[in-house]
């Protein structure tokens, strides 16, 4: 419906506030009549609950895994930059030990370097980046008290250790 539960739910105070009246006057000579005809509309709008609070919990759920999706391709393409950035620094450290013969090929292994180490912040940056988004996820998730799936965490395990493996190579580099 595009509103929140708090909101859905407290309409219900109005078909209260005027059924229950009309209820009353029409069956104020036959009690038992009335306390049936409120107790079956009351289990017509508990039920109406019932579907608007699944819906609303389904759709919440989806939006969250939706999430979790993007931030596990976010947190993968971090590991392959990762894995990139070591290759690019073990073919850095192969011309530095080949290229020492001549003057330029010095220049253009420190130009070289520099660039590895700009990529390994923004990196570095990025790994930051996803870590803060996963725990905003997690504190979502758990506001709602359903499990997304255990596959999650092996999702933020991976995150975890391309951010050591990013760091490391960052220093070792």
């Amino acid at each position: 419906m595009g509103i929140s539960p708090r909101y859905y739910l407290g309409s219900y105070v109005q078909f209260y506030e005027h059924l229950f009246p009309l209820l009353v006057k029409k069956y104020k000579r036959k009690p038992e009549k009335l306390v049936f005809a409120i107790g079956a509309f009351l289990k017509i709008t508990n039920f109406d609950q019932q579907l608007m609070i699944e819906a609303y919990t389904l759709g919440f759920v989806t939006e969250m895994q939706g999430q979790v999706d993007e931030v596990r391709t976010q947190a993968t393409i971090v590991e392959r930059n990762s894995e990139a950035m070591a290759q690019l620094s073990t073919g850095a450290t192969e011309q530095a030990n080949t290229s020492q013969e001549t003057a330029s090929n010095v220049q253009q292994l420190g130009e070289a370097i520099s660039a590895v180490s700009q990529a390994s912040e923004s990196q570095a940056q990025a790994a930051d980046s996803m870590s803060s988004m996963m725990e905003e996820l997690k504190s979502a998730i758990s506001q709602i008290n359903t499990s997304v799936e255990p596959g999650m965490q092996s999702a933020e395990t991976a995150s975890v250790t391309s951010k050591k493996g990013s760091r490391r190579r960052i220093t070792d580099g």
